[in-house]
């Protein structure tokens, strides 16, 4: 996460925050492995070749081949501002939060992110499975009532109302 000021018409990085993930095999790659990786890409898109597209995306450390399954377990894709500008984002089975530490002062750091993995309880596998397409419940979507409830449901079904201290403390 990074949050940025606007001064005189440009912005100004003020603060950012690593979102901790537990991916397997993952590295973090260079600038110029980046390159090198949308050069070869570039090469394999012009040559029409799918199967080496997908060869060659399971074989490096940053996980193309799974990029968008990353997102979905640990990523942010459901995410709302609080009313003191706080960031608070759901993903397939767990929320993160990230406060700021003077929400009146645009100049303030970010908090370190608090992270919550939901219990499996609150999930039926077996109902989507069945009623579905997917595979697992997740998930599948975020909301806030006015008194400052979160409001998570699911794809099978469950509405879920965690304070936000409570969700993420």
């Amino acid at each position: 996460m990074r949050k940025f000021v606007r001064e005189q018409g440009t912005l100004r990085e003020v603060d950012r925050r690593a979102v901790q993930h537990q991916l397997p095999d993952y590295a973090l790659p260079t600038d110029a492995l980046r390159r090198r990786q949308t050069e070869d890409l570039r090469a394999l898109v012009a040559a029409r070749d799918q199967h080496a597209i997908i060869d060659y995306l399971g074989q490096h450390p940053n996980r193309l081949l799974s990029a968008v399954e990353d997102q979905v377990a640990q990523g942010a894709l459901y995410s709302l501002i609080t009313a003191d500008h706080g960031f608070i984002g759901a993903n397939a089975r767990g929320l993160l939060r990230i406060d700021q530490d003077n929400p009146a002062d645009p100049t303030f750091r970010l908090r370190e992110p608090l992270q919550v993995t939901l219990p499996d309880s609150l999930f039926d596998d077996a109902k989507v499975r069945e009623r579905t397409i997917f595979e697992t419940d997740s998930v599948f979507g975020l909301g806030m009532t006015f008194n400052g409830f979160l409001v998570i449901n699911t794809v099978g079904g469950v509405a879920l109302r965690p304070s936000i201290g409570a969700a993420c403390a």
